[in-house]
């Protein structure tokens, strides 16, 4: 069973020490990201951090984690 949390109106599947992004609005823009390992995870706070693909940004964000 995943449980779902919506953090600043991105949907996250956290499993494991990995968490599934539906999708990420920066700035305007739509990135669509699937898996990323939470690289720290202390006291509701998990900083996510994805290699840039196929000429992408990479992108590293930490969010405050809300049931």
């Amino acid at each position: 069973m995943r449980k779902l949390y919506i953090v600043m109106s991105v949907l996250y599947y956290i499993t494991g020490n990995k968490i599934q992004i539906d999708y990420i609005n920066l700035c305007g823009r739509i990135y669509y990201i699937y898996v990323i390992e939470i690289t720290s995870l202390n006291c509701g706070l998990f900083t996510i951090a994805q290699l840039p693909q196929n000429g992408d940004v990479g992108l590293q964000s930490t969010f405050q984690l809300k049931q």
